[in-house]
């Protein structure tokens, strides 16, 4: 028999912390991502008949019966949408969002009518449908749309208009999965040279909306399951060996101030199931409980989930809304393997990485053994204020806060930089970051109430990206490593300087990083310059200026 004591209790604390804020306390207005609470409060009554589920399902759609009305364009949509900046969200992702969940509603109205099915129908037929066949950019949203339209067509009686959905949902899948690299690699957005690279944080979701798209279309397609787990493998790589995603390879990184994040575990335990389901791999399973137990300890009190992590009391930008709504996916899940996961003993993970095969042209490679890594990016995007990765090249843990800038990465040599070629090279990146910079702080001073983020997004988002941008030159900065050469147990590669957009490089020597069976990591860097440098290691930053070789050594988990 399944003990589902502690999803139980996780789940209802989600819905009635959702079904309670009917106002965001953060933002100041209704999100449309509260429609999550459907999927919640009907997962909650098909496990105990408690039939309060129902009227509070019901009360919840009285109250944004009034939200779903025609934009100014004449399409049916939910509002705020994007016609309100403080929303935070677009129409496409709130769409998808209500229009799947609402058929959890209409499940616990067993056929009863409600004055939001033509509105419902309207919305997924006409504004999701231009939507996923118009021009695709962010790929989360489309994806997010769509699975609206899915689970629209899953509940739909055969009609005319059911081979259109379902192609233009197939069609879908086939254009996002098309711009996957070899690896599972997929961006954040096509148009956004900063948030256009990796993202930990929204990767796991569009191979979960891919999984439910396929499903709820019943579309018979091997070779998208195939990539899906190729996917799945890809974001595998991105976790640390406690089973939580490495932060440092987060390109939107305005959102988060601290360590980790927790607000994307239930997206992962999704991609977790199918891909155990497909392979049977233990390692999911482990993987699954170390995710489960983040997500559990992320709940608060009033059964927010909340992600602050920062040693500084940062918050992280989304509310707590946004996150808590999240966990509809683990409503999606089967109960025997809710409860198989978090009854599960907890224990460091053992990556599936197989480091002989490992290649130059993957984005992101490992560093150790089967029990202990760290993470080598080969290339990322180019960074601004409040985006682009925050490092290339060897990523080793040194401190919290990837948006300062101003600490640099351990084992990461930095010079002086040419402020003039910079502002050169940087004009469309220095514009973005003041307007990032001055409207996040302005909603975070006046409306979320956060003095402390408000003041962090110019600290570090503003006046240390600019301090470092005009005047500094970093190996944490290129987008692409050069002269790269990977094996079993080593990377070889050239040193690079650049400025933050990639520019200004100067090649100063070799790097030789090698590794042996108890992780113990060893670097020969070979200068081959008398440029001045500032090496920064354990014990602090070395000046330091070539022709020289230095050795390092450092022990993972040490």
């Amino acid at each position: 028999m399944s003990d589902l004591t502690q999803v139980k209790a996780l789940i209802s604390k989600g819905a009635e912390y959702l079904y309670q804020t009917r106002v965001c306390d953060e933002d100041h207005l209704p999100h449309g991502r509260r429609a999550y609470v459907w999927p919640l409060l009907n997962w909650l009554y098909k496990h105990d008949g408690n039939k309060e589920w129902v009227k509070k399902a019901e009360i919840v759609a009285d109250e944004l019966d009034p939200t779903v009305r025609h934009n100014p364009s004449g399409e049916m949509v939910i509002f705020p949408g994007l016609h309100h900046r403080r929303n935070y969200s677009t129409n496409a992702i709130d769409c998808g969002t209500f229009v799947d969940s609402f058929f959890d509603f209409k499940e616990l109205q067993r056929g009863t009518p409600h004055p939001l099915d033509a509105k419902v129908n309207e919305v997924a037929t006409n504004y999701i449908l231009k939507k996923i066949t118009g021009h695709k950019d962010v790929h989360d949203q489309y994806l997010w749309a769509a699975t609206g339209l899915a689970r629209f067509l899953a509940e739909l009686e055969e009609d005319a208009k059911t081979s259109e959905y379902k192609k233009a949902l197939e069609n879908t899948l086939d254009f996002w999965l098309g711009l996957n690299e070899e690896d599972g690699y997929s961006p954040y957005m096509q148009s956004d040279k900063f948030m256009g690279g990796l993202t930990p944080y929204y990767f796991s979701r569009r191979i979960a909306f891919s999984w439910y798209i396929l499903e709820k279309a019943k579309l018979r397609r091997p070779d998208i399951e195939e990539k899906l787990l190729t996917s799945a493998h890809f974001l595998a790589r991105l976790l640390r060996p406690d089973g939580v995603k490495e932060m440092r390879l987060e390109a939107k990184r305005y959102y988060f101030w601290g360590e980790f994040e927790a607000d994307s575990h239930p997206f992962d335990l999704y991609v977790f199931y199918k891909s155990y389901e497909k392979a049977k791999d233990e390692f999911w399973l482990d993987a699954s409980a170390a995710s489960f137990r983040q997500l559990l300890k992320a709940q608060i009190p009033n059964g927010a989930i909340r992600s602050r992590t920062s040693t500084q009391g940062l918050q992280d930008w989304q509310c707590d809304t946004m996150r808590t709504g999240h966990l509809a996916w683990l409503a999606r899940l089967p109960d025997e393997y809710l409860s198989e996961i978090s009854n599960r003993k907890v224990r460091p993970i053992r990556t599936p990485y197989r480091f002989n095969k490992a290649s130059p042209s993957e984005r992101v490679l490992l560093i150790g053994n089967a029990e202990r890594w760290v993470h080598f990016v080969t290339r990322k995007g180019q960074i601004a204020g409040y985006a682009g990765e925050r490092v290339s090249g060897l990523a080793l843990p040194s401190g919290s806060n990837i948006n300062n800038l101003r600490s640099p990465c351990l084992f990461h040599y930095r010079s002086r930089g040419n402020p003039l070629l910079f502002f050169r090279h940087n004009r469309p990146a220095l514009i973005e970051t003041f307007k990032y910079a001055l409207f996040h702080s302005w909603d975070c001073f006046m409306h979320k109430r956060h003095v402390k983020l408000a003041f962090a997004f110019l600290k570090d988002g503003l006046f240390g990206y600019l301090f470092i941008g005009f005047f500094t030159r970093s190996t944490e900065f290129p987008t692409e490593i050069s002269g790269l050469t990977v094996g079993a147990n080593f990377i070889r590669h050239d040193l690079t300087l650049s400025d933050m957009s990639g520019n200004q490089k100067e090649i100063i020597g070799r790097r030789e990083i090698l590794w042996d069976e108890k992780a113990v990591i060893s670097i020969k860097d070979t200068l081959t310059v008398s440029t001045p440098l500032n090496l920064t290691h354990q014990d602090g930053v070395t000046r330091v200026h070539g022709p020289k070789v230095i050795q390092l050594t450092y022990l993972l988990g040490g």
